[in-house]
Parts: structure tokens; sequence; C-alpha cells
């Protein structure tokens, strides 16, 4: 039987194909698919990027980008090049940042320079961006974006008209699809930026007033400079849910010789210094919006506060989409309580005795006018005990200021925003609404 030996393997060979025969084919397309998975992503780095704006008469410039590297990018270099050129088309630059993915992407530094022609306000513009890393971008999204911060300044000749130090900005869970939508719609205001949470750490700007001269003892710059921030936000797909931020300052200095500046003085303040809260939450299954905090504070003035519930929010008004239909949705929302506190810290004497000066009076006798005015103008307007009620907290704030407080709640749980715009006057709207006012509590 010198066959059998053969006949025995063949026939092993046949019970065992089943499943060798596959093994073999895996093996011999994994290299095949990792293969195809390393060309369809990349690491591509350019240099010395130099743009170069479109000459014309106005003057010229070009942006400089020292280095840009994409890592594990599904662009070519070709594609990411012509991403950057300035002869690319706006609907080319929108196709390929829609379809770009990274696992990351950084960018250390971009240069601006930029010289007009004569005659112009503005004779030479340079601005230096630094240290931008995005992580994970996916088709107009980024799991988080960081910009180190940079600066820019212009110049008149040799003057300074503008001048501003940028601090750094971070963006988590960046969706810009909808805005990319938008673009190759030609309809910005359909664009919805979500994102998880940003941080900044501020900005500080100065910028010429022209009906200033330079030559002003103090100068002629109007300075403006921004705080640390924060915001988060959270979505369920394109429905907004929940939001809360806080910006710690923004102050607005202008020059002491400005019309502005003095306007200011004469009030009792050398510069404007604001902070801002907010917080929001929303039910797409009830469809209600609950504001719980609005918050406007003015250092040496005082809290001016809003919240407020409404009702009837068709999810349509946080989407990206047709601003017909947004608009729409808005006027057929309604609310059902709004609340208004203004707590004073300063502003309320300053405005007495502002309008005081300028009425040359003094701020007793002022005081005793508005009082006065109060007791029979609101009562008149507003008819009843509910005009009664209101003059009362008024009067009792001007007597001392501490806080004021207006609530309205609409009568049968809910008010439309379509009656409120279609009102002609105030009686129009006071028999639907619930209204009251206390001071100092």
């Amino acid at each position: 039987m010198p066959f059998r030996p053969l006949r025995n393997s063949l026939a092993l060979a046949r019970l065992l194909a089943p499943t060798a025969l596959p093994a073999v084919v895996f093996a011999a397309a994994v290299p095949l698919a990792i293969s195809a998975a390393q060309a369809l992503t990349q690491d591509v780095v350019l240099e010395n990027i130099k743009i170069d704006l479109p000459p014309k008469s106005d003057g010229k410039g070009a942006i400089l980008i020292r280095k840009a590297s994409f890592e594990g990018t599904n662009l070519s270099k070709e594609e990411i090049a012509r991403f950057f050129s300035l002869a690319n088309t706006p609907e080319d630059a929108r196709a390929l940042a829609a379809k770009m993915t990274a696992a990351k992407i950084s960018i250390p530094e971009v240069v601006f320079n930029f010289e007009a022609s004569k005659d112009k306000d503005v004779s030479a513009v340079t601005v230096n961006l630094k240290d931008f890393v995005a992580t994970r971008v996916e088709q107009g999204k980024a799991a988080k974006i960081v910009f180190g911060g940079g600066d820019a300044s212009a110049k008149k000749d040799a003057a300074d008209v503008f001048k501003a130090v940028i601090g750094s900005y971070t963006i988590e869970d960046a969706d810009f699809s909808s805005l990319l939508a938008a673009l190759k719609q030609g309809d910005i205001s359909a664009a919805m930026v979500k994102y998880s949470k940003v941080t900044f750490t501020g900005a500080d700007l100065s910028v010429v007033d022209k009906e200033t001269p330079a030559t002003t003892p103090g100068g002629n710059m109007m300075h403006f400079k921004l705080g640390t921030g924060s915001a988060v936000m959270s979505f369920e797909g394109d429905i907004f849910r929940k939001a809360s931020g806080e910006v710690s300052s923004l102050s607005l200095e202008f020059p002491k010789a400005s019309k502005a500046g003095q306007a200011l003085a004469a009030f009792g303040y050398d510069k404007l210094d604001l902070g801002f809260k907010v917080s929001a939450n929303y039910d797409p299954a009830t469809k209600k919006l609950v504001l719980d905090d609005y918050t406007i504070t003015g250092v040496n003035a005082g809290a001016l506060s809003f919240k407020g519930q409404f009702g009837s929010i068709d999810p349509v008004i946080f989407t990206a989409g047709d601003k017909d239909a947004r608009a729409k949705a808005l006027m057929a929302a309604d609310f059902s309580s709004m609340t208004l506190r203004f707590a004073n810290s300063g502003l309320a004497e300053k405005g007495l005795a502002f309008a005081a000066a300028m009425q040359k009076k003094s701020p007793d006798a002022l005081k005793g006018e508005i009082t006065g005015m109060a007791k029979a103008a609101i009562p008149g307007v507003l008819g009843g005990e509910v005009g009664k009620k209101i003059a009362d907290a008024i009067v009792a704030f001007i007597a001392a200021p501490k806080n004021l407080t207006v609530d309205i709640k609409a009568k049968g749980g809910a008010l439309k925003f379509m009656d409120l715009a279609n009102a002609r006057s105030p009686q129009d709207v006071l028999p639907k609404v619930d209204l009251n006012a206390v001071a100092n509590q």
C-alpha cells in the first residue's frame, strides 16, 4: 500500500480545508488591510508656508506659517497646501475642512504682516499667533482645541492706533460641522457651534480715540481688558440641554479728555468694570427653558439679575437650520414668570448726584421730586392696587437704595411672546399678568 500515506494526507487536507483556508486567506489579507489603512492616514509636515495677500491698491501683505504638522491625517500634502492657499476657492477650502481628519494638528506660530498704501488710517499691521493644537479632528469636529495666545498691533506711520495681547483659549469637544454646512448653504445664521467647555485667560486691547488728539495729557487710547472666563454646555444630539458660564471682568477705560471719559468722570467713575454670569437649562420633553440666572455686575455700581421660566420652546430654536422656522417657533413660545432684581452698591447714589448736578439741584431736592412723581404717575399708568404697590416699592428704594425686585407672572399659566409683540400699549398686557415689586428685601 505505497500510496496509502498520500491518500491519508489528501483526506486529512480535505478535512481541514474548511478551517485552514480562511486562516490562510486572513493571514494574507492582514498585511493588505494594514497597508490600506496606512494609505488612508499619513503624517504631513509643511514648513515656511507663505500666503501672499491678493495685490490691491490699498496695500500688500503676507501670512507666514513657519510649520504646520498633521499627524494621522486623511488629506494629502497637496490637499493641505491647497487648504492654506488663498488662491483656493472658499468652497474648496470648506469642503477640505469638512473632509479633514487627523489625530493631531499643531501650528506653533503664525505671523501676519500688512503694509498699507499712503493716506490710510492704518499704515502697518502685525499679528503674531502661537501654539495652536487640535486633537482628534474629524470632519469639522475636534476633541480639544488649544490656542496659546498672541499679540497684534497697528500703526499709523510711527504711532500706535491699535495694540492687543490675547491670552490662551481652550475648547473641548468642539463641533463646527453645522458652521461648515451653513457656509456651504450661504446662510451663516443657520450655524450653531457646539462645545462642552471653553476656558480663556482674557485679553488686553488698546484702540485710538480719533476724536481725541494724541498730544492730549493722558493720551488718546481707549483700553479694554477682558479677564478670565469659562463656559460649559451639554447637548442631547443637536438639542441644547444645559449651559453656564462667567466672565470675571470686562473693563473699559476711555481717555480722560475724551467725551466718553468726561461723561464717565461726571458720573463718578474713572472706568467701567463689569462681570457676567449666566446659567440655563432646557427640557426637550416638556419644551421648557429655565433661565436660572443672568447677572451683570458692576464694580462700585451694583448687580442687575434676570431669571425666568419659558415654555412651548420648540427644539428647532436651538438647532442649526431654517432661520424662518426658528423665528416662527420663537414667536410661538411663551413665558410663565420673570424676575428682575437690582442690588445697589453705588450706582443709585452716583446717578442721583449726576442728575442733580445736570439740573443744578441738590440730591435731596431731586429725590423729593422723583418720589412725588412716582407716587402720582405710576398708579395712574398701572392703575389700582398694583400701581400703588409698585410706586411704594420704588419710593422705598429711592429713600434707601439697597435693592429692588420686580416680579411678573402670567395669568393662566403662560403668555405668548406673540401677544407681547402685538401689544400697542402696557394696558394691552397688564390685564394678562400679575405684577409685583418689593424694595430692600
